[in-house]
């Protein structure tokens, strides 16, 4: 019997209510594993509960004691380990006003007694002289200083030698012969090399030039060792010193030595050339006399003599001299040859002048 439309419709409407009832709650998930089910909320709690923190305890520990270990390890280590050594201290200047230098002496002390030594001239306005003659010395420069205490009394002392190149030795030049090494069985560049050698090795002394902007040495210095204990070094109050470098007039005698070695040379060379000529001239000299100046045109450098004589100049150079003739009256002599080169002089004057012999 076939059903009717209205029983049909409540067979679907009850089925739907049977699926309805046992379908999960709206939102929910039905675990696999058979478990109680968890709705939206429950799983997006478990989503946004921070996962668990790891204990990083030990680490920091570890951090902090490799930093505390390292501190302690720099530490210990600067105050154990070796040190630099200590700074030089300033005994003061040292003068010498016969030789117008400054010396300034610094000492310390590292298992030994250890000095810095440095030489200028005292005065600024020397350095000229002072600079020749530390760059072209005379001798070896020698200096004797003494370390002293508070009283006076002389602790220890040492002779420091300058080392000398002897190609810088200006032997001729120097107008000081004692201040010049004496040879005494073998050449004097030998001996001052040798003498350089033996005490520096000995002493382990160090020298040095210090050359100012103009080129000049404005100053030397000395390092090394000076023979003295400890308990004498403590005591160490001031210092003095003795040496052979040149007086200030030796200075100025001797940088100036070769620029008047120049003027000599210089001066030998003219009168040469003036006996030269007169030799020249003599055997071909055929007009000679005697008269007296009587004018000079400075214009023409024309030279008249009282017998009638006209010379003109060759050389203007020469014109100082003939008018100094014109205007005191000299008597002179002329010669000249067969092509009217004359030679004029005069008795009281060392001038020469050249002319030729005009009408």
């Amino acid at each position: 019997m076939a059903s009717s439309p209205q029983e049909k419709w409540n067979s679907e409407t009850e089925s739907w209510h049977r699926a309805a009832e046992s379908a999960p709650p709206f939102g929910g998930f039905e675990e696999t594993s058979g478990g109680v089910p968890l709705d939206a909320q429950q799983l997006l709690a478990q989503e946004l509960q921070p996962a668990p923190k790891r204990n990083v305890r030990p680490v920091v520990v570890l951090l902090v004691a490799a930093v505390v270990f390292g501190l302690i390890y720099f530490g210990v280590t600067a105050l154990t380990g070796p040190k630099g050594p200590p700074p030089f201290q300033n005994l003061g200047a040292g003068i010498s006003n016969a030789a117008g230098l400054r010396g300034d002496l610094s000492t310390r002390w590292v298992g030994r007694a250890e000095y810095q030594l440095k030489f200028q001239a005292l005065n600024p306005y020397r350095d000229w002289a002072f600079s020749y003659v530390v760059a072209h010395p005379p001798r070896r420069l020698l200096f004797h200083i003494r370390l002293l205490d508070s009283t006076g009394f002389v602790l220890c002392s040492k002779e420091i030698a300058f080392p000398m190149d002897p190609a810088r030795v200006e032997v001729s030049a120097v107008p000081f012969p004692e201040l010049i090494p004496k040879p005494s069985g073998s050449s004097t560049a030998a001996q001052a090399g040798e003498g350089m050698q033996r005490p520096l090795s000995k002493a382990r002394d160090s020298f040095q030039d210090q050359v100012g902007n103009n080129g000049e040495i404005t100053a030397f210095t000395a390092q090394g060792v000076l023979p003295c204990t400890i308990a004498q070094y403590k005591q160490f109050s001031y210092w003095d010193f003795s040496s052979n470098f040149p007086t200030l007039s030796q200075q100025s005698a001797i940088a100036n030595a070769p620029r008047i070695a120049a003027e000599r040379k210089a001066a030998a060379e003219r009168e040469a050339l003036k006996r030269k000529l007169a030799r020249e001239y003599h055997s071909s000299f055929f007009l000679n006399g005697d008269s007296t100046v009587s004018d000079y045109d400075s214009t023409a450098s024309v030279l008249q003599v009282a017998s009638g004589q006209r010379f003109r100049l060759l050389n203007k150079s020469n014109a100082g001299v003939a008018h100094s003739w014109a205007t005191n009256g000299a008597q002179i002599h002329y010669k000249c040859d067969q092509y009217a080169t004359c030679l004029l002089s005069a008795g009281s004057s060392s001038g020469i002048i050249q002319a030729k012999s005009i009408p």
